[in-house]
């Protein structure tokens, strides 16, 4: 297993740390811009642990969230393909607080 992939486990239990650990190893950059971005391209994610990290009430998860939309094309989309699109690379976490986040 490479370090990429064990960074990946990692964030499938738990995602702060698959992070933490992917930027220990210098595979990923410290800024919310590309965790943002790791979140978008890499596919083994699990998006309930997606969902999970981007509804934590923390300020550098905040930052990633808002990124993480931005990040988004709803160019030429109806509403119903733009909200099948945002919904379709996370979860909804559980915790309604989580939710209104």
């Amino acid at each position: 297993m490479t370090v990429w992939e064990t960074g990946i486990n990692m964030f499938n239990r738990k995602p702060r740390r698959g992070i933490t650990y992917l930027q220990e190893q210098g595979l990923l950059g410290s800024s919310h811009e590309e965790v943002a971005k790791f979140i978008h391209n890499e596919d083994r994610l699990d998006k309930t642990f997606i969902g999970e990290f981007l509804g934590e009430n923390d300020e550098f998860c905040k930052q990633v969230m808002y990124t993480y939309v931005d990040q988004m094309d709803f160019t030429s989309m109806d509403f119903v393909a733009a909200l099948r699109h945002f919904l379709d690379g996370f979860r909804l976490p559980g915790e309604a607080q989580k939710i209104d986040r």
